[in-house]
């Protein structure tokens, strides 16, 4: 998978475009501008924040990266140096829509590693520890779970998906840190189904029994009320909705694997 070139370019131009921040102490001394790493068709792209003074904390390299959202401009790529951090904030190769139709699970993974493998050969850095945020809490957290446990973190008769051996040799970071993180994507999804659209096909064909704003259900503008029996029915929806979205996925992936698109 490649990252659009448009794309790209406009990162690394908002990474450039940062102003001169005072530092945390309020000293006049302003950061280093980024250094801009590109890694070309690997996909991972980003910039190493410097802290304007050298000393124990700006060995430690945090290092964040987001699931689908454009972090090369993330408060914490300045706030963090202004407290003497190097930092590293990264992008992968997924569109930053923020449609999420184009994420590929092996691909973040590799690409995380190809960025801690870049900060790894940096001879000023002793520690590398990545930040998980929202929606990068889950991916950040699921790295070092593959990294230090290997392959078997991601198989399993429980996982809808088999990890290939491509995650077999991912680089360990040294520590975690998570802001706000989500409860994974998986569930993230769960939980923001409509169990009520009948059609994936047109989001306006809906079952009105299982509709959240019907006021027959117990809708109302400033203060709804649903009954149990109409919360068991909209879980219940829920997870038949969540079974048909599966099935049709794991029912295309087979397609494709058999090279039927």
């Amino acid at each position: 998978m490649m990252f659009p070139r448009t794309a790209a370019i406009a990162a690394l131009i908002s990474l450039g475009s940062f102003a001169p921040l005072v530092s945390a102490k309020g000293s006049n001394r302003t950061l280093p501008t980024p250094v801009l790493v590109d890694f070309d068709d690997d996909g991972v792209l980003g910039g190493l924040f410097l802290p304007s003074i050298s000393g124990p904390r700006s060995q430690i390299v945090v290092y964040m990266m987001h699931a689908e959202q454009d972090y090369t401009s993330f408060s914490a790529c300045t706030e963090l140096p202004k407290r003497g951090f190097t930092v590293f904030c990264a992008n992968n190769d997924a569109s930053k829509s923020g449609y999420m139709s184009d994420l590929n699970f092996e691909d973040i993974m590799t690409e995380v590693d190809q960025g801690m493998s870049y900060l790894r050969d940096l001879t000023e850095i002793e520690k590398v520890v990545i930040l998980g945020h929202s929606g990068g809490g889950a991916m950040m957290a699921q790295y070092p779970n593959i990294a230090e446990n290997g392959v078997s973190a991601c198989r399993g008769s429980e996982k809808l998906y088999q990890c290939s051996d491509a995650l077999a040799d991912l680089e360990p970071a040294d520590g975690l840190m998570l802001l706000y993180a989500i409860y994974g994507l998986s569930t993230m999804t769960l939980l923001s189904l409509n169990p009520a659209i009948i059609d994936e096909t047109s989001g306006s064909k809906l079952n009105q029994s299982l509709n959240l704003f019907n006021s027959t259900n117990g809708f109302v503008n400033t203060n709804s009320e649903y009954t149990e029996d109409f919360k068991e029915a909209f879980q219940n929806g829920v997870v038949a909705r969540s079974n048909r979205i599966i099935n049709h996925a794991q029912e295309r992936l087979k397609e494709i694997e058999a090279g039927n698109g």
